[in-house]
């Protein structure tokens, strides 16, 4: 017998509602119990009703929903994924204990993902308590499997593979990419520190790493642990790359 899990969606906007509850039809273990445009209404609801899970918009008319999860008594197992077109609010999330978030416009993927980690109730790899986050450094990466909170020292490159048009990224202690999910741009990862820089089209690198570069061949070379790796600047991203550096 399958498992059945009451859902409440909280959403200023009623076509956002719809298109979840549309989404959410493709699960059938998942029970809508109600919707709501308003705080005050999903306060009341939530009270009298046991619910599973919970999806939450961040920017509500009435208030914030990191707020008013504040005053919510979470006395029970409810899971709360939070949902916004703004990424800046993934840290916050993370600090109030949501179980995790969902940028809008989400894919089908992207839901199912989360459905299946929340059946599975356990939490992703690297999914670590507010006390351990550092925001100066510590950056939370929206992979595929979930969101990976990573050191940007940790970082070395990202890479994009043409064939599946998904960004990777590579870090120091892991023996694997990790998958960012395919919303991705490059625009996105420059913005996440001033360390990542573009080499060419597929490869950003994290400027820490960098050893050397060949002037005839634009071949970059790196420290360790990454000595083995090879990258090839492009002739466009080399010349911005040394107007960037502090040339002796």
């Amino acid at each position: 017998m399958i498992k059945e899990y009451s859902v409440y969606i909280i959403d200023d906007n009623q076509h956002c509602i719809d298109r979840l509850v549309e989404d959410l039809k493709n699960f059938p273990q998942y029970d809508i119990i109600g919707t709501s445009v308003s705080l005050m209404k999903a306060m009341a609801d939530i009270k009298a009703n046991d619910i599973d899970l919970l999806f939450m918009d961040v920017e509500m008319p009435e208030g914030n929903g990191f707020d008013f999860l504040k005053l919510l008594d979470r006395n029970n197992d409810m899971k709360v994924v939070m949902y916004s077109a703004h990424n800046e609010y993934i840290i916050n999330a993370l600090r109030e204990s949501t179980f995790d978030f969902l940028q809008k416009p989400y894919t089908s993927d992207e839901l199912e993902d989360i459905l299946n980690r929340f059946e599975n109730q356990s939490e992703p790899e690297n999914y670590k308590s507010s006390e351990s986050i550092d925001n100066s450094k510590t950056k939370a990466l929206r992979a595929i499997s979930g969101l990976v909170l990573a050191n940007v020292d940790d970082i070395f490159c990202f890479n994009y593979s043409a064939d599946t048009h998904y960004w990777s990224a590579t870090l120091r202690e892991s023996d694997k990419e990790i998958r960012l999910i395919k919303q991705t741009s490059s625009k996105n990862i420059l913005a996440i520190s001033e360390k990542f820089v573009q080499i060419n089209p597929n490869n950003i690198i994290n400027i820490d790493y960098l050893y050397f570069i060949e002037s005839s061949t634009m071949k970059c070379l790196f420290k360790a642990p990454f000595q083995d790796y090879a990258l090839t600047a492009s002739r466009r991203c080399y010349s911005k790359l040394k107007s960037e550096l502090d040339i002796l």
